[in-house]
C-alpha cells in the first residue's frame, strides 16, 4: 500500500514539476528568439523573484506535507484545518504586499533588480517583466500550497489538469503576446495568467466532497505558523542556496574558464531543471511518505521506503538522464548556433545528467530529515550539499581543469555528499531508525499488520489480535471486544468498499502500546466516513448498525480521514489489564 502512495505522489509530483521546467523553457525561447540577448539579459535580472516566492511557497508547502499528515493520522481534523487556514492567510497577506509594491514602486524595484548600471533596452524590459509577475504574485505563491493539500486529500487527477492548464495558457500567451507584438510585458502577463488558471482548476477540487481540509482564512495561530515554518525551513534554505550558487559559479567560470563556457553553462541551467523534475517527484514522495509513518509510528515503512527512494533514484533518474544524453546534441542547437558553444554545452549537460541518480538520492535525504522533524539535521545538510561543497569542487576542479572542471563540479559535489551520507549512515548506524519523541506518544510494545481480501482472512486477523492481547496481558474480555471490532470493521469494508473491484487492498494494521490498543485500517475502496455515518443512527432502532455502535460503544477515539484516495480509520482503546 505504501509503495502504491510513494509512486503515486512521485508520478505527479514529476508531473508538476516538469510542467513547469517546459514552460520556462519555452519562455527562453520565445524571449530569446524574439526579443533577443537584452530580452533574455531582462529575464535573467529579473528572476531571482521567482526564488523569492519559490523561498516562501517551498517552506509553506513542505511545511503542510509534513504537519497535515500528523494531524490526520492521529484524527486531529480540526487543528489541521486551522494549521491549513493560517498558512493559507499569511500567503494571501504576503501576495496582497508584492502587489501593492508592483503598483507603487514599479521603478524602485525595477531599479533594486537591475542595478545602476546604464543597460539600456535591458533595463526598460525588466520592469515589463516584474510587474505582471509582482501583481501576480497570489496565484504564484498559493500554487505549491494548495497543490500540496489536493495531493494529500487524493487530488492527483485535479494537479495533473491544473498542471496542463498552466502548459497550455503560458504557452498559448506566449504566442498570442508575439503575435501581438505585447513584448516581455505580454510574456509575463501569460505566466502570470498561467498560474491564476492553474490555481483556479485546484480550487475544483476543494469544492468537491472528497477535500480532505478546506481553504479559509483565519486569525493566524503563531505556533502552528511556527511549527510549519520551522518544518519546511530546509526547503527554503536549498532554495536560498541554489540562488547564490550560481553567482559564485559564474565567477568562478570568467576566473577559470572562457565566455564560451559561460554561455554553455547557462543552457546547462536551463536544461537541467528536467530531471530535476524527477528529483523533486521523488523528494516530495518521501517528505509526505515519512510524515505520515512517523506519525503512526511505522518504522517498518520508514525501512522500506529507503528501497522505494534507491530504485526510483537510479531507475527513473537514470532513465530520465539516459533519453536526455541521447537528445542532447539536437537540443542545444535549439539554444546556439555557435559550435564551441554547442560543443561545450553538449559535454557541460553529459556531466551534469551523469550525476541525477545521487541529485536524487541526497534531495531525498533531506526529505526524509524533515519528514522526520529532524529540522537541524535537515537544515545543516542542506547547506553542506546545496552550497559548500558544489562551492568547493567547482574551486578546485575549476582552477585544474577550466571549464570541464567546473561542468563535472556538480556531479563530483553530489557523489562525495553521498559517500559522506554513507559513511555517517555506517556510523551512527542509521539503519536502527528512531522516531523523534514528538512524534511517538509512548513506545509501542508490540503490532501486527496483515492484508485482508476475504472473509476467512478476516476471521485470522482477528484471531491474531485477540491472541496479541492476550500474549501481552491485555484483559481477556477487553482483547475479545477489540477483536470483535476488528472483525465488524474489516468486514465491513469487504462488503460494502469494494463491491466487485479485483484490485481492492484492505490492510489491517494493531497496536499495543502501554496504555493504548490501537486499530487502523486503509484501503482503497469506496469513501466512507463511518463518524459521519454513526453521527445519523437513530437511537429509537436499536436491532440496525449494530457494528457501527459496537465500535464507538467500546472504543475511546474514532477517527477517519480520506487521504490520497485512500481510506484509513483509526481506532483507539484505553487499555485494560
Amino acid at each position: 500500500m505504501e509503495k502504491r502512495i510513494f509512486n503515486n505522489i512521485v508520478i505527479i509530483s514529476f508531473i508538476k514539476s516538469l510542467t513547469l521546467s517546459l514552460t520556462g523553457i519555452i519562455d527562453c525561447v520565445f524571449v530569446g528568439r524574439y526579443l533577443g540577448t537584452e530580452g533574455l539579459s531582462a529575464m535573467k535580472l529579473a528572476m531571482p523573484l521567482f526564488l523569492i516566492y519559490s523561498f516562501f511557497s517551498t517552506v509553506f508547502a513542505s511545511g503542510l506535507s509534513v504537519a497535515l499528515p500528523r494531524e490526520i493520522a492521529v484524527g486531529n481534523r480540526v487543528k489541521a484545518g486551522r494549521l491549513f487556514r493560517t498558512v493559507i492567510t499569511v500567503t494571501v497577506v504576503l501576495g496582497i504586499c508584492f502587489t501593492a509594491a508592483g503598483i507603487i514602486y514599479p521603478q524602485a524595484i525595477t531599479n533594486a533588480f537591475a542595478g545602476s548600471a546604464d543597460i539600456g533596452q535591458a533595463r526598460v524590459l525588466t520592469g515589463d517583466y516584474l510587474r505582471p509577475i509582482l501583481i501576480g504574485a497570489l496565484p504564484i505563491l498559493l500554487y505549491d500550497v494548495l497543490g500540496t493539500v489536493a495531493l494529500l486529500g487524493g487530488g492527483g487527477r485535479i494537479i495533473r489538469a491544473s498542471s496542463i492548464a498552466l502548459f497550455v495558457v503560458d504557452v498559448a500567451g506566449d504566442i498570442l503576446s508575439v503575435w501581438l507584438g505585447w513584448g516581455m510585458l505580454g510574456i509575463a502577463s501569460a505566466s502570470t495568467a498561467a498560474y491564476l488558471v492553474s490555481c483556479a482548476v485546484i480550487f475544483l477540487y476543494f469544492l468537491g466532497a472528497k477535500a480532505l481540509i478546506r481553504p479559509g482564512f483565519c486569525l493566524p495561530d503563531i505556533s502552528a505558523l511556527r511549527s510549519v515554518v520551522s518544518t519546511g525551513l530546509p526547503g527554503g534554505i536549498d532554495k536560498i542556496c541554489k540562488a547564490f550558487l550560481p553567482i559564485v559559479v559564474n565567477f568562478f567560470v570568467l576566473t577559470y574558464g572562457t565566455m564560451p563556457g559561460l554561455a554553455a553553462l547557462s543552457v546547462q541551467d536551463a536544461l537541467q531543471y528536467i530531471p530535476q523534475a524527477m528529483c523533486i517527484g521523488i523528494s516530495s514522495a518521501t517528505l509526505i511518505l515519512t510524515g505520515m509513518c512517523a506519525a503512526e509510528s511505522d518504522v517498518k515503512i520508514l525501512r522500506q521506503e529507503k528501497m522505494f527512494v534507491l530504485r526510483w533514484s537510479f531507475v527513473g533518474g537514470m532513465t530520465i538522464a539516459g533519453i536526455l544524453i541521447v537528445l542532447a546534441s539536437p537540443i542545444l542547437w535549439l539554444f546556439t548556433a555557435d559550435d564551441t558553444v554547442h560543443s561545450l554545452g553538449v559535454t557541460a549537460l553529459m556531466l551534469y545528467l551523469t550525476g541525477v541518480p545521487f541529485i536524487a538520492v541526497n534531495s531525498s535525504v533531506i526529505a526524509y530529515f524533515q519528514g522526520l522533524g529532524l529540522r537541524k539535521a535537515a537544515s545543516i545538510f542542506t547547506i553542506f550539499r546545496s552550497l559548500l561543497s558544489p562551492l568547493m569542487f567547482a574551486w578546485i576542479l575549476g582552477y585544474f581543469f577550466g571549464d570541464l572542471g567546473i561542468y563535472a563540479s556538480f556531479t563530483a559535489s553530489e557523489l562525495f555528499v553521498l559517500a559522506v551520507l554513507g559513511a555517517a549512515h555506517l556510523i551512527v548506524k542509521m539503519r536502527n531508525i528512531v522516531i523523534p519523541d514528538s512524534f511517538v506518544d509512548q513506545e509501542i510494545i508490540t503490532e501486527i499488520k496483515v492484508t485482508i481480501k476475504d472473509p476467512e482472512q478476516v476471521v485470522s486477523a482477528s484471531q491474531q489480535v485477540n491472541e496479541l492481547c492476550a500474549a501481552n496481558g491485555v484483559d481477556p474480555r477487553q482483547s475479545y471486544h477489540v477483536a470483535l471490532m476488528v472483525e465488524e470493521l474489516t468486514t465491513n469494508t469487504l462488503q460494502h468498499g469494494f463491491e466487485d473491484r479485483r484490485d481492492g487492498h484492505l490492510e489491517l494494521k494493531f497496536m499495543i502500546t502501554g496504555s493504548m490498543l490501537m486499530i487502523r485500517l486503509r484501503d482503497n475502496g469506496k469513501p466512507f466516513d463511518l463518524t459521519e455515518q454513526y453521527k445519523m443512527i437513530d437511537p429509537d432502532v436499536p436491532d440496525r448498525n449494530f457494528g457501527l455502535r459496537l465500535v464507538f460503544a467500546a472504543a475511546d477515539e474514532v477517527s477517519y480521514n480520506s487521504t490520497m484516495d485512500l481510506n484509513n480509520v483509526y481506532v483507539r482503546v484505553r487499555r485494560q489489564g
